[in-house]
Formats: structure tokens, sequence, C-alpha cells
């Protein structure tokens, strides 16, 4: 496995998050590779074939490929090909895949989403915005995390726009379902109060989140709940206990013991891990 550390070593960098620009076939995936970081690939011009776990992906133009940590992945690229890629550390996409609305079995099981020309435009300016402050010797980090987190709900509302379905209900009643947990997760953590609110049973939505999700009904609001409570702790000061109330939690063993079977550690914990980890890029 290719670690970060090792790219880092590599470049001679210690950014947490790194910019590469491809022209042409000179740099291939000639055997099955696997890395402990994220990978953001946004395919400008050419085509080629890319090959993540054992599943093969055509390359075209406009083209956005999501490679998450320690899956294996191989691709080739036209002499034409033009190729922008992101590397995140798996410490610093910890904190960006807050935005990422979806479950990371729903992106892995579909990794490629077809942009159009508008839309490839802007991510990739917010690339090249990361690479200019990379670039400078006094680069303001809070940018390019800023950065990122546009990038990442950028691809969030993509993934949003191409539900897959046949007729079109199922992923219009999913859409229903993501904005009622975006407004309600705070104070409703009930499968029931959302199934009730979609006109559906509790049963039903939990179908439609294993079809389309690759996950339950119950594991999407927490989910959401989780990375706004990591988000809360990464990013301000304010006392756990206050954060608990926000999220309607009134005892805070009950608090601590559900952000833990969530996370593997205590809201105190990841306070202290990555509040100061978020100066890192």
């Amino acid at each position: 496995m290719q670690t970060f550390k090792y790219l880092q070593e590599t470049l001679q960098s210690s950014s947490e998050v790194l910019y590469f620009k491809t022209i042409g076939n000179t740099h291939q995936y000639y055997d099955f590779i696997t890395y402990d970081y994220f990978i953001l690939m946004l395919f400008e011009k050419g085509n080629g074939l890319n090959v993540m776990d054992e599943v093969s992906y055509k390359i075209n133009p406009f083209q956005m490929h999501l490679y998450f940590p320690e899956q294996t992945l191989f691709y080739q690229l036209s002499p034409d090909a033009i190729v922008h890629e992101i590397h995140i550390s798996n410490e610093l996409f910890r904190l960006v895949s807050q935005h990422l609305k979806h479950s990371f079995a729903y992106y892995k099981k579909n990794p490629v989403i077809n942009l159009t020309p508008e839309v490839f435009s802007k991510i990739v300016k917010e690339c090249i915005g990361i690479r200019d402050e990379l670039s400078m010797e006094l680069g303001i980090q809070q940018i390019i995390k800023y950065r990122l987190h546009i990038i990442s709900m950028m691809i969030s509302r993509e993934i949003y726009d191409h539900l897959p379905g046949n007729d079109g209900q199922p992923p219009l009643l999913l859409k229903k379902f993501l904005k009622l947990v975006i407004l309600h997760h705070k104070e409703n953590r009930s499968v029931t109060f959302y199934s009730e609110q979609l006109g559906i049973t509790s049963n039903y939505l939990t179908i439609l989140c294993r079809k389309y999700y690759s996950s339950t009904a119950t594991a999407v609001i927490n989910g959401e709940v989780i990375q706004g409570i990591k988000s809360y702790l990464a990013n301000t000061r304010i006392p756990i206990k206050e954060i608990a109330l926000e999220y309607s939690f009134y005892e805070m063993s009950t608090f601590s013991s559900f952000f833990k079977k969530h996370t593997g550690m205590p809201p105190s914990g990841y306070r202290e891990k990555h509040f100061v980890s978020r100066t890192l890029i």
C-alpha cells in the first residue's frame, strides 16, 4: 500500500493536500495499487480506462472519479488526456468528508459522475485555487480548507442530482428524505418521524436507502448527526455539553456513548485530536 507519508517524502512536502495535473499518457498506473488516502480525479480531456476495486469504468471528458482509501486502483490514459487530481491525507479527509451527504458505500458503488462543462470548470477552478495557495510561501491554510469544503459540497450536490431510478419516484422520495434529514436531524433521529413526513412506512424507507445508498435509513440520519457534531468539535470552542443539547441529547452519558459508538472515541478525545489537526495542510 502506498501511503500519503511516502508521497510527502517523495515530493519533500509537509502538505496534507496535494494537486497534480497530468497531460498525456506519461503518468500511468500499470498495476493495481492501493493507497491509504483519498483521490479526486477530474478528466478534462481524452479517454481511457479506470479500474477501481476490479470494476472497470470508461474515462471520458468532463468526468469526476472518486477514489477512497484502501481501494485498488489502475488506470490508463490516451495521449491527449488532461487530468486534474487532488490527493488528500486520510486524516484531513475525515474532516473534509463531513460535507459529503451520502454514505461512503454509496460513493464507492457510484464513483463516476458525468458533469456538465460548467460544473466541471467550477470544480477545477477550486482545485487550481488550492494549487495556487499551496505554491505561495505564506499560503493561507484556512483558504485551502474552505476550497476543499466547497468541492465536497459540490460533489454531494452532483450525486444528489444523479440519483438512479427507473421512474424517478424512488429518487424523488430519497431527495425529500435527505432534505428533511438536513432540516431536522438535530431534533429528530427517529426513522418513523421521516417516514411519516414522506407518507411511507419506515420499512419502505429503509428498503429505498439500502437499494440506492447501500445503507439504512437510521445510518443516513445518524451519519448526518455525527458529521454535524464532528464539525462543531473540530471547528469551534463551543462546550461539549452545549453541543449535546444542540443535538437534543439531554444526558452527557448518552451523548458520549452515541458519539463513541460511531467514531470509536469520546467527544473530548475527538476534539483534542482534530481541533489541532485542522491547521494541518
